[in-house]
C-alpha cells in the first residue's frame, strides 16, 4: 500500500470511528439544552478566537462574562437558557436544575480545546485563531445533528449529518482541504506548536459531544442481578447561589461565574447625556461620567473645540490667523434670519462682542465637531 492509500484509509477510519450515535430519547427541552450548550461553547470559543489574534485584546473575562449570562440568567437564573425550558408549562424535560453541570461540562470542553491549540504561554496568531474557529465549527454541527436526532418526529439516525460535519473539518478524502491543513499549507503562516493536531483536536471535540449529551440525557443502569433499570438524575447547586457580586453602581452588569467569581461589567448604554459635546461612559466604582469629546484634527492651524446645537451662534465662523502665516482676516458669515452675509477684517474678540469671540476659530478651513 502506497503512503498515499494508508492516508487516505486512516482519514476514512477517522470519519467513521466515531458515528456520534444518536440518543434514542427525544424531547423538545432535551434538544433544546443542547443547543443552549452548544451556543455557550461555541461564544466562549469565540473569546478565544478573539484573544488568540494578533492586536486583540488577550483579555476574556468581559465577552465571557456575556457568554455566561446568557446561559444561566446571571442574577436572574429564571432567565437562563436551561431554566426557561425547564419552566416552560407542559414541558417534557427529562432532567431537571443541569444549568450548574452543563456551565461546568461546556468550561471543560473549552479549556481542552484551547490547550490542546495554544498550550501555555498563550501566543497570538492568526492560525491559532483560525484553528479555534475550525474546532467551533465542527462543534456547533455536531452538536446541531444531536439537537436533530432528540427532536420528537426527527430521525434519530444521523450518522449522514455527522459525516458531513467532519468532511468539511478533516477534508475527508482530501486532506489538504481540511481546516487545519488549509491553515497550515499557508505561505507564510504563523502556526506554532503543536502542528498536525487536527486529528487530536478531532478527538477531544468527539468526546466533548458525548459529555454535553450526557448531562442532560437520563443516565441508564442495569446489572446481572436483576432486570430491574435504574434512571438517575443529579442535581448540582451552584456556588453563586450564595453570592451577593451587587457593586451598587447602577451602570454596570453584576453576574457570578463558577468558574470565575464575581464580575461587574460597565455597561455604557445605561448612562445618557443631553449633551452633545460628551460622550456618558460607564466606569468601575464611579458610575456614570461625562467624558469630553476630541475634535482634534492635528493641525497646527487651527483650534478645534466641540460646539452645542443650542447656543444660537450658527454653524461656522471661520477666519485666517498669522500664525498659519497668512492675514488675518474673518471670513462672511450668513446672520441667523437674515438674507445678506455679514463681513469683517476682523474677528470678533473679547474686548468687541465677547460672547460672539467664543466660538472664533483659528483656521484657514475652519473645524467644527
Amino acid at each position: 500500500m502506497t503512503k498515499r492509500s494508508i492516508g487516505t484509509a486512516l482519514v476514512i477510519a477517522l470519519m467513521f470511528s466515531w458515528g456520534g450515535a444518536a440518543s434514542a430519547q427525544q424531547a423538545k427541552c432535551l434538544a433544546g439544552k443542547t443547543k443552549c450548550m452548544s451556543k455557550k461553547a461555541g461564544g466562549l470559543l469565540k473569546c478565544e478566537q478573539t484573544a488568540e489574534t494578533p492586536g486583540k485584546p488577550t483579555d476574556t473575562s468581559a465577552c465571557r462574562a456575556k457568554v455566561v449570562v446568557k446561559f444561566d440568567g446571571g442574577l436572574e437564573p429564571t432567565k437562563g437558557c436551561v431554566e426557561k425550558l425547564e419552566n416552560k408549562t407542559g414541558n417534557d424535560c427529562i432532567t431537571h436544575d443541569d444549568t450548574a453541570a452543563a456551565e461546568d461540562a461546556v468550561e471543560n470542553c473549552v479549556a481542552a480545546f484551547v490547550a490542546a491549540i495554544d498550550p501555555p504561554p498563550p501566543n497570538q496568531t492568526k492560525c491559532g485563531a483560525g484553528k479555534k474557529k475550525c474546532v467551533s465549527k465542527l462543534l456547533g454541527s455536531l452538536l446541531k445533528c444531536q439537537a436533530t436526532a432528540q427532536t420528537p418526529g426527527k430521525p434519530t439516525d444521523q450518522s449522514a449529518c455527522i459525516a458531513k460535519a467532519k468532511t468539511k473539518y478533516n477534508g475527508g478524502t482530501e486532506l489538504a482541504k481540511g481546516c487545519f491543513a488549509k491553515l497550515e499549507a499557508k505561505d507564510p503562516n504563523d502556526c506554532q506548536q503543536p502542528t498536525n493536531n487536527s486529528d487530536a483536536l478531532q478527538t477531544l471535540v468527539e468526546d466533548c459531544v458525548d459529555d454535553l449529551v450526557a448531562v442532560v440525557m437520563t443516565t441508564t443502569t442495569s446489572t446481572t442481578s436483576t432486570t430491574t433499570t435504574t434512571t438517575t438524575t443529579t442535581t448540582t447547586v451552584p456556588d453563586c447561589n450564595s453570592v451577593d457580586c451587587n457593586d451598587n453602581i447602577d451602570c454596570t452588569l453584576d453576574i457570578c461565574d463558577n468558574a470565575i467569581g464575581c464580575i461587574n461589567i460597565p455597561d455604557d448604554s445605561f448612562c445618557s447625556s443631553n449633551d452633545p459635546c460628551s460622550v456618558p461612559k460607564c466606569e468601575l466604582g464611579v458610575g456614570c461620567v461625562l467624558t469630553p469629546i476630541s475634535c482634534d484634527d492635528n493641525n497646527p492651524c487651527t483650534t478645534d473645540f466641540c460646539l452645542a446645537a443650542n447656543v444660537g451662534i450658527g454653524p461656522t465662523r471661520p477666519f485666517t490667523t498669522t500664525a498659519c502665516g497668512v492675514p488675518t482676516t474673518y471670513a462672511p458669515r450668513m446672520r441667523r434670519g437674515a438674507s445678506t452675509a455679514r463681513t469683517g477684517s476682523t474677528p470678533p474678540t473679547a474686548t468687541s462682542n465677547p460672547a460672539r469671540a467664543r466660538y472664533a476659530v483659528s483656521s484657514t478651513t475652519a473645524k467644527w465637531c
